[in-house]
This record gives C-alpha cells, structure tokens and sequence, in this order.
C-alpha cells in the first residue's frame, strides 16, 4: 500500500528553485533513503513529505499521505491528517525537545495521541525510549542534560511514541558513535519490518547501506536517479550519484613537529553536582597541531571542549593561553581572549539569528573581535565562504541546509583568526565530497595561521586525513589512542 505519494513537487524560495518536479512513492514496510548534496533540497523535501515548508517557502504540486492531499488543507487539517499518522526527526533535535520539561513526562503528554489511561501512556513512553536506545534514567532529565546524540535519540523517542505509520528522519545518526549507529540502523530494520514506511534524509552511507530499500538522488532541486538500493549503490548511472559515493579525496596529515603551546589545561576537572563528567586531564595544544577527539556518545568529549572554550566552566585545573591564565568563564575574558579560542557548536542552525542574514552574521566577527570596518569584512566573509563552496548573497538561516549552515559557522570562527579552533562534529551530516573540501580548508588555515584545531567527531576516518593524534574520551577519562602522534599530552591522575 502506497502511504506518501508525490508528484510534481516544487519548492521555490525568492525566485530560487529548491525543488523542481519531484515525483516519489513511499510504500508500508518500506524505507526510501534520499541522497544528495547539502543544500541539494533533501530538508526540503523531507517537510514538504508532512505538508510544511520553511519561512519563505512555496510549494506546489500534489502531496498525498493515505490519499489525503496535504497542501490543499489548511494547518489545522493538516495536522488532524498528520496526526497518529506521521513522526518527524528533525536535522536539528532542539527543535522537538522542550528545554525547560524533563524528557519522560513530554514523551507521556505526546503519547496521549494514541492511547487512553495514564497506565497506557507511561508504558508506551517507556517502549519509545526504549525503541529509541535510551535507558531509563534518561526519563527525568533535561535535554540539556543530554548530549548531542542523545539528544537525537530522545528527539527520536518523540516520534516513535505515537507509533506512527511513516517516519521521515533527518540526519538521524548526526551526532551518534559508530556502534550507537549501528544500533539505530537495527532498530530503524525492525521499524520497517513491522510494517512502518521510512523517508531516510541522510549522508550516511553506511546507514543507507544497511536499511535502505529504494534510493532517491537530488541534485540542486532535481531529481536525477532513483533506483533499488543495491543498484544505485553498486552501479550509479549518474555523475552526481557517482560522486556522492566516492567524493572523499585523500588530504596531507598535518604536521607533528614540537612546536609553542597555545592552550595548555592541567589537571582540567567538570563535575555537576556529585557526578564526574571529566576526570583530572592535561592537555597541550600547540601551534599548527590538529587534535582529533573521539568517543562514545555522551562520553564527555563536548564537556571537554566546552570547558576549554568556557562555556562550562571547570570544577578544578586550570587554562592557559600563550602562557597566561586563562579565565574559566567565557563572560569573564577579553576581547582578544574571546578572539583568540572559538568554538564551533554542533548544532550550528541555533547559533544563528534568524531575523538576520547569514552573511552579515559571519562578517560581524571581524568586526567585532578584529575592528574590521564593516565593508571589509563583509568582503573577506565572502572570500571565506567561497573556499567553503558557498554563494549565500543575503540569505537567512532558513534557508539554508543544514550542512551550509556548518560551513558558515565555521567561516564564522575563521574569520576571528583564533589560536585556537574546536569544532564539534565538523563532518556530520556533509556528504562526501563537501566533507573533504571543508578538511581542505582547516588544513589550510591552520598550515598558513598556526592555528590549533581541536576537531570533535565520531567519523574519525575522516577527521584523520587532517589530524596528527588522536585522544578517546569514555566516561568522563582522557587517553591518548594507540598509534597516535605523542605530542605533549598526558593523563592526569585518576
């Protein structure tokens, strides 16, 4: 039985064709992967399956979910037909978890849709969580307890409670270890053979690979091949999708010579209230170095990151930048210390306004931390964004992908000339090709800068290609992974 059916679909945003003429059908039991490009329309697509668009987005053409045509209803039909029917993971999970709610008692009100009695929705709360890969004790706590992949679980946990009939994910493995992938890629399998159809918007071809039954590829908009999975993935008829599949281009490795300190912690320590989320730590970042830090989801590699940057001040150590101390809080440093550490949030769609444009936003760096005139430092943001392969002209935030979004909070954080540069994960949710071109340009700046790179990520295959160590972080324990380069680091006591 075919659920989602469309055809001639069309999405047009200031004169710009997001999608033009795409035509799909998405059956019971089935999961549709769509592949393509960042800013290829994937997202797009992906609302546009529920009835919905973005902030400045028209569609056209014909949207049936169980013969219910969506875009002639309006929004209160539209999600009287949506409801019990469809679930949404969005790019970005902050968007369906309510901050100030502790993450159960949501997930009980959500399950109301579908079942009657407190008894029934508690239970049914505790099989999404489940579904979802979460334990129990993640029932009472906040989502900015979470971390990132666990965020995208529980934000996975929300659409599973319904027990809807089609799931449309997006990203949905952004932010998930490479075994916490694999488990996701199980249950997505059990999904579909119960009978749910699935609208896969991803890069992750291992994910594609293990539970995708038909693929779907976009190309500016356009839909340019569509096929069984084993053929599309074995055999791609067109350039496009041939890309897709093996854009990653082999880069330098950077250099692992012993060169100054930039940012020295010693015996760095997070607690939050009892609980130990980094254990004592030293750690030496030096000129031109590039750190790669890996680790189980919510192992504590963020909290690493953040108490360097001080966005989560530590419970001991201490920081140093170019030999002198370096205050614990970000509100308590200087201009040129604010300058001088950057930090590239994960979720890079909530770090921009978006009343304003993005171009503006990335300039207003310079002007801020370097006293950059305006003009100049819209012109050099420009520059910037072009080696990222981007052309934003004045766009906001909503209409840009995800992965263009990354690529402009990075140009953001370049365009401060730190010292130092910690991404959090840098390459999730960017196809291969534009993986490889973002690499390209770190390695550079750092190679021309000095810059210090601290890249946080789970695809260490690619964070590799550009990195001269590597350090593990599991349970809130620092070490150094075997065969990495022994540049001034060490553990600190237990």
């Amino acid at each position: 039985m075919t659920l989602l059916r469309l055809d001639g679909l069309r999405a047009d945003a200031d004169g710009h064709a997001l999608l033009d003429d795409v035509s799909l059908r998405l059956g019971a039991g089935r999961v549709l992967a769509v592949l393509g490009g960042s800013g290829a329309g994937k997202t797009t697509l992906g609302l546009a399956a529920l009835g919905e668009s973005r902030r400045g987005v028209r569609l056209g053409g014909t949207v049936r979910l169980g013969g219910v045509e969506l875009l002639g209803l309006g929004p209160r039909e539209r999600r009287r037909a949506r409801a019990g029917a469809v679930g949404h993971l969005p790019q970005h999970p902050g968007a369906v978890l309510d901050p100030v709610r502790r993450c159960g008692p949501v997930l009980v009100e959500l399950a109301a849709v579908g079942h009657r009695g407190r008894a029934a929705r508690i239970a049914a709360a505790e099989r999404a969580l489940h579904a979802a890969g979460l334990d129990p004790g993640h029932w009472h706590r906040f989502p900015h307890q979470l971390s990132g992949g666990q965020q995208q679980r529980m934000a996975l946990a929300t659409t599973l409670v319904t027990a809807p009939n089609l799931l449309v994910l997006d990203e949905p493995s952004t932010g998930l270890d490479p075994r916490a992938r694999e488990r996701l890629a199980e249950r997505l399998r059990a999904l579909s053979a119960a009978g749910m159809a699935l609208l896969l918007l991803t890069h992750d071809l291992d994910l594609v690979r293990a539970t995708a039954d038909d693929i779907a590829v976009l190309e500016h908009g356009a839909l340019v091949e569509t096929g069984p999975a084993d053929a599309v993935l074995t055999a791609p008829r067109h350039p496009g999708t041939a890309a897709l599949l093996t854009g990653d281009t082999p880069l330098p490795p950077g250099p692992a010579a012993s060169t100054p300190p930039v940012v020295v912690a010693a015996g760095l320590t997070v607690r939050a209230g009892h609980t130990v989320l980094l254990r004592p730590t030293d750690l030496t970042l030096t000129e031109a170095s590039r750190t790669a830090v890996i680790g189980p989801s919510g192992a504590g590699k963020t909290t690493l990151a953040r108490a360097i940057a001080g966005l989560q001040p530590p419970s001991g150590g201490s920081i140093t930048l170019d030999g002198l101390p370096l205050p614990a809080h970000v509100r308590e440093r200087s201009r040129e210390q604010l300058r001088a550490v950057q930090y590239v949030h994960q979720d890079a769609h909530a770090s921009f306004d978006e009343f304003r444009d993005v171009l503006g936003q990335v300039a207003a760096t310079a002007t801020r931390l370097r006293g950059l005139p305006e003009p100049e430092a819209r012109a050099e943001a420009t520059a910037l964004l072009d080696a990222f392969g981007l052309s934003i002209g004045t766009r906001h935030p909503h209409q840009l992908s995800g992965g263009q979004l990354k690529r402009c909070a990075l140009a953001r954080a370049l365009l401060a000339h730190p010292r130092l540069l910690i991404c959090d994960e840098v390459t999730s949710g960017l196809d291969a090709t534009t993986r490889a071109t973002t690499l390209r340009t770190l390695d550079n700046a750092s190679t021309r800068t000095g810059m210090a790179l601290l890249l946080i990520g789970h695809d260490h295959q690619a964070l590799t290609t550009i990195t001269d160590r590597t350090i593990t972080v599991d349970g809130g324990r620092v070490t150094e992974s075997p065969g990495s380069a022994q540049t001034q680091w060490k553990h600190g006591p237990r």
